[in-house]
C-alpha cells in the first residue's frame, strides 16, 4: 500500500472518529429528552368548557401538542377523559395534566411543577416526583415552541372560523377549520364535499374537541358511543377518529335516502335531519306525514307536519338543517 493511500485511509478514520464523537455528544444532550423509560403516558386536558369557542379550542390544541411530543419522544400518548379528580391521580395513574396555570388547585402547588408556558397561561403540569419527565418535556418545548409546526398550530386553532371573519379575509380563503386535512381525507374517501362535512362539524361543536351534549354525544361531530361503535370507533376524543366516524355515519344516512330515489336536495335534508334527530325518529316523522296527507319524500312537507305531530316538535331539527345548508352555501362561496 503506497503512502498516498495510507494518508487517505488515516484521514477517513479521523473523520469517522470526529463524527462519532459529535453524534455521541448530541445523543448525550438529547438523552435528557429520551431517557424516560415509560413507553406510554397518561394525560388529561383540563380546559374550562365554559370558555368561548376560540379559547375552547385549546383542548384540540393541547391534544395535538401532546401527540407531537409523543411522536418526537417515541411514546404512546393516552388522552384520558377530563376529570377533576385527575389532580389526586397525578404522579400515579396520570402523568401529565394540561391546563391553565391559574386553574391549578391551591392545595396542589407544593406538589406539582409546571412546564414553561405553552401558550399564554396554558401549561403542562407534572408531579414533583417525576423530574425526568419534567426535564424531558421542558427540553422538548424549548425547541418546539420555535418551530413552524407550533406557529401553524396556533394559527389553525385560534383564528376565527365565523362566517363573517372568513368572508372578510383580504387573502384567498383555503381553510374552514383547524381540522381541514382530516375532514378532506374522509370526505374524499366517501365521496362527500368536504365543505359540507366542515359545515356539519361546525354546527355540532364549533370545532371544540371537548364538546359534550346532555344526550352523551361527544367530540367534534357529536357522536354517541353506540353510533361510533357501528364504525369500529371507540375513542371519540381522538379528532381523526371522531371525524372519521361522523363522516361515515353521515354518508350512510345520505346513501339511505339516495337509494330511495329522492331528489338530491331532499336526500341532503333528510340525511342532515337524521344525523341530528336519528334515522328512526325521522322514519316515524315520515310515516306520520304520510298518514296525515303530507308528502313523506319532501323534507319541507314533513317539517310542516310537525305542528300536528304530538310526539315530535322538530323545531330544533328544522333549524339544524337550515343552518347547515346555509353555512354550506356560504362556504362554497368563500372557497370557490
Amino acid at each position: 500500500m503506497n503512502k498516498k493511500k495510507i494518508i487517505i485511509i488515516a484521514f477517513l478514520i479521523v473523520v469517522f472518529i470526529i463524527v462519532s464523537l459529535i453524534l455521541a455528544k448530541h445523543d448525550k444532550e438529547r438523552g435528557l429528552f429520551f431517557r424516560s423509560s415509560a413507553d406510554s403516558l397518561n394525560c388529561v386536558i383540563l380546559v374550562d368548557s365554559r370558555l368561548s369557542s376560540i379559547q375552547g379550542r385549546a383542548v384540540g390544541f393541547s391534544y395535538e401538542l401532546l401527540q407531537n411530543y409523543g411522536d418526537e419522544a417515541g411514546k404512546k400518548i393516552n388522552i384520558l377523559p377530563a376529570d377533576n379528580g385527575a389532580w389526586k391521580k397525578l404522579g400515579g395513574d396520570i402523568d401529565i395534566i394540561v391546563t391553565d396555570s391559574l386553574a391549578i388547585p391551591a392545595n396542589m402547588w407544593s406538589k406539582v411543577t409546571t412546564s414553561i408556558p405553552v401558550r399564554k397561561d396554558l401549561v403542562m403540569v407534572f408531579s414533583n416526583e417525576d423530574p425526568d419527565l419534567i426535564n424531558n418535556v421542558n427540553f422538548w418545548l424549548s425547541s418546539f415552541l420555535k418551530t413552524r409546526v407550533y406557529e401553524r398550530m396556533c394559527v389553525r386553532f385560534f383564528r376565527s372560523y365565523k362566517l363573517e371573519s372568513i368572508a372578510a379575509s383580504t387573502t384567498p380563503v383555503t381553510y374552514l377549520s383547524p381540522y381541514d386535512d382530516i375532514i378532506k381525507k374522509y370526505s374524499n374517501f366517501v365521496g362527500q364535499d368536504w365543505m359540507l362535512i366542515a359545515a356539519i362539524t361546525y354546527q355540532e361543536s364549533q370545532y371544540y374537541l371537548g364538546a359534550k351534549s346532555n344526550k352523551s354525544a361527544q367530540g367534534l361531530m357529536q357522536l354517541k358511543p353506540s353510533t361510533a361503535a357501528r364504525y369500529g370507533i371507540e375513542d371519540l376524543y381522538n379528532p381523526e377518529l371522531n371525524i372519521k366516524a361522523g363522516t361515515l355515519h353521515f354518508n350512510y344516512l345520505y346513501n339511505l335516502y339516495k337509494d330511495e330515489g329522492l331528489d338530491s336536495l331532499n336526500v341532503l335534508k333528510f340525511a342532515l335531519a337524521s344525523y341530528n334527530a336519528g334515522e328512526a325518529r325521522i322514519a316515524d316523522c315520515r310515516a306520520f306525514a304520510r298518514e296525515n296527507g303530507y308528502d313523506p319524500d319532501d323534507w319541507d312537507s314533513v317539517a310542516s307536519s310537525f305542528k300536528e305531530n304530538p310526539s315530535f316538535m322538530g323545531k330544533q331539527t328544522v333549524s339544524y338543517v337550515d343552518d347547515i345548508i346555509y353555512r354550506y352555501g356560504e362556504y362554497k362561496k368563500v372557497i370557490d
